[in-house]
């Protein structure tokens, strides 16, 4: 059992596994049960469902100031985007400056970068 941990993970991510896994799974066995790559894949799940968790507990923390007009209110799927890098563009610099001065040329104003 021990060796099929290590196959899967790096020493010493080994416990945070193991503590992961138990947490979020009743049948442990199922999970030993399974080839190296179907555990992978399941434990990527299980680590992207636990940061959404983390992420949602965030969100939910920052409501209460949100009702109260001190904060702008974000949909979670918006803060999730901001905290995971998912609003990031991975054009090409040139790409997104284009976009920029087509968008100034339709508004009228020529501008220079």
């Amino acid at each position: 059992m021990e060796g099929f941990f290590q196959v899967c993970v790096r020493a010493d991510d080994e416990t945070d596994v193991k503590e992961l896994i138990l947490r979020r799974y009743n049948n442990i066995e199922y999970i030993l049960s399974m080839e190296v790559y179907d555990f992978l894949i399941f434990l990527e799940k299980a680590l992207k469902k636990e940061e959404e968790e983390r992420i949602r507990l965030q969100w939910i923390s920052m409501l209460p100031y949100m009702s109260m007009k001190s904060l702008e209110y974000i949909s979670f799927e918006q803060y999730y985007e901001q905290c995971t890098g998912g609003n990031i563009d991975l054009r090409p610099a040139e790409e997104i400056m284009e976009d920029i001065r087509e968008a100034h040329r339709r508004a009228g104003k020529e501008v220079e970068f």
